[in-house]
């Protein structure tokens, strides 16, 4: 089972693990050639473009907060 503790959306990740969809059936899925591109945005390290964003909410049928909330906004501010 892989772990994904590194990454900073675990929401979106619950969403990927309920909908069978691993970094690499995900990328296929949005078109991005390298699953290693995904992966950095999902650990922070690049963005998410607006067409990407779009593309997850739709296919999860989730809203932005949902999908998107990073705990660490809320340690920064605390």
């Amino acid at each position: 089972m892989r772990t994904y503790k590194k990454y900073v959306f675990p929401n979106l990740i619950a969403e990927m693990v309920r909908n069978g969809d691993d970094i690499k059936s995900l990328a296929n899925k949005m078109g991005i050639k390298k699953p290693y591109t995904l992966s950095m945005k999902l650990q922070g390290k690049s963005q998410f473009d607006l067409a990407e964003i779009h593309f997850l909410i739709t296919l999860y049928g989730k809203n932005f907060d949902e999908l998107f909330y990073d705990k660490r906004l809320e340690q920064q501010t605390a």
